[in-house]
């Protein structure tokens, strides 16, 4: 019996129009700002985002503790402006499947929607822990940033 990849799926709302969403996934300097999590901070000259088919998609988040790195790189593979992107991520593995992260945005009546999928994913505990860090972290860390200051 062989192993399936595990596919992950979340769905987030945001009141800014798509194309700010979709804008905050490929801009180095944005990405910079709301890719984050406790205890790492991103350095904006560790990111770098070549927003084109083959293209690079890299942000390093660094320890505040010990300064050590927890890379997140891939290739862009797909992008529709202001509507999808896809990204596959590090090397292929040991079965051929490279993990791969998917966004795509679509403007709503009250702003706009994000479909989020992460393709290719080792087991499901993985695609739980995942699960928590995009939920937990990233994705209200994207919407604080986007939020307009009071």
């Amino acid at each position: 019996m062989t192993n399936e990849p595990y596919d992950l799926e979340i769905n987030w709302t945001f009141p800014q129009a798509a194309a700010e969403v979709f804008t905050a996934w490929i801009s180095a300097d944005q990405l910079a700002e709301w890719w984050s999590f406790p205890g790492y901070s991103i350095p904006p000259d560790r990111v770098t985002v070549e927003p084109r088919i083959g293209g690079i998609w890299s942000v390093t988040a660094v320890s505040d503790d010990d300064g050590s790195e927890i890379p997140f790189t891939g290739t862009i593979t797909e992008i529709e402006s202001g509507r999808r992107l896809v990204i596959a991520l590090g090397e292929p593995k040991s079965d051929g499947h490279r993990s791969e992260m998917v966004v795509e945005t679509r403007d709503t009546a009250d702003g706009s929607s994000m479909e989020f999928h992460h393709h290719a994913l080792g087991d499901k505990e993985e695609a739980d822990e995942l699960r928590g860090g995009y939920e937990g972290f990233f994705f209200p860390s994207l919407t604080a940033y986007l939020a307009p200051e009071q």
